[in-house]
């Protein structure tokens, strides 16, 4: 079934001059040193058509509007692998938890990336003719909000996760966004599954909404990935692109449900790195009156990262 669902894709894109594919959002599928868009990548090369890929998952740059900065800035995929190097060295200071992530794996973002050409992200979304976009943000943003009710969690992440999906389809109407989902029960937390069922009906409503891939991954509760969620990065890595691969030959072939809508085109700055900046620092001072010393000490962190970048 697999290998037939390769053929489908392989096909679709054979007539174009490259097939795209965008990772954006919280880091899913890690696989050491090769990450699911990798696999990905290899799974669909193809002597009729060049791949391109653009890794903009991150563990730290990881909120809605985050992915709207890169957006709006047109980072590079230079840009984004120091962001992704530098972002993921914070975050493990931040957690002081090193044995959150395996060793293997911390070297592989701080040394390797998937972004081996140097690429603008909006530029190359909109001259593509129908970029594949890896979805995955908007959980974190949920895990956030505080003292609200359940209704209106949901409808606050969906109005973040709606304007970055809106902003990808007015660079590119033909885009083909594979939204995954949360997995349920791979939490230990009660709360977090909690949130991961909200999250999925969020993201549920917007494929609907739109027209767009959902990719769940429920199931992947019974793969070994969960007996040993510390070191077999691998098997959820190879999982998650199979169940990518699945759900986007199947939108292939089933069009009839598409939701056509124009969109304006969205005018963004090639300011990279310099215009996230300005983005964060605008964000801050938006919650002055409410932030509180631990939220503006994070944001103060990422201005920090950021400018690594730079200097």
């Amino acid at each position: 079934m697999i290998s037939r669902n390769i053929k489908n894709i392989k096909d679709n894109y054979k007539d174009n001059d490259n097939l795209l594919i965008v990772g954006l959002g919280d880091e899913k599928g890690v696989n050491y040193k090769k990450n699911v868009l990798m696999i990905l990548r290899d799974a669909l090369q193809s002597s009729n058509y060049d791949i391109k890929v653009i890794d903009a998952f991150s563990s730290y740059f990881n909120k809605c509007r985050h992915i709207d900065s890169y957006l709006n800035n047109n980072v590079s995929t230079y840009e984004l692998s120091l962001i992704n190097m530098y972002g993921t060295r914070e975050k493990i200071k931040e957690s002081n938890n090193l044995l959150s992530k395996p060793i293997s794996y911390i070297a592989s973002k701080t040394v390797k990336t998937a972004n081996e050409e140097f690429l603008f992200l909006s530029s190359e979304i909109n001259k593509n003719e129908q970029p594949v976009i890896i979805y995955s943000c908007g959980f974190n943003d949920l895990i956030e909000l505080t003292n609200t009710y359940k209704s209106e969690k949901a409808n606050i992440i969906k109005d973040r996760c709606s304007k970055n999906v809106e902003n990808i389809l007015k660079l590119n109407n033909n885009s083909k966004i594979c939204m995954v989902g949360s997995n349920i029960n791979m939490y230990k937390d009660n709360k977090l599954n909690n949130y991961a069922l909200i999250y999925n009906d969020v993201l549920k409503k917007i494929c609907h909404e739109y027209g767009l891939i959902y990719v769940g991954t429920r199931s992947a509760e019974n793969t070994d990935y969960y007996s040993s969620i510390n070191t077999n990065f691998s098997g959820y890595a190879h999982y998650l692109a199979s169940r990518i691969i699945k759900e986007l030959s199947f939108d292939i072939n089933n069009t009839s449900y598409k939701k056509e809508k124009k969109y304006d085109s969205l005018n963004y700055e090639s300011a990279g790195v310099f215009g996230m900046i300005t983005d964060v620092t605008k964000y801050e001072k938006s919650l002055k009156n409410t932030n509180s010393d631990s939220s503006k000490q994070k944001l103060d962190n990422e201005i920090k990262v950021l400018k690594k970048v730079i200097y």
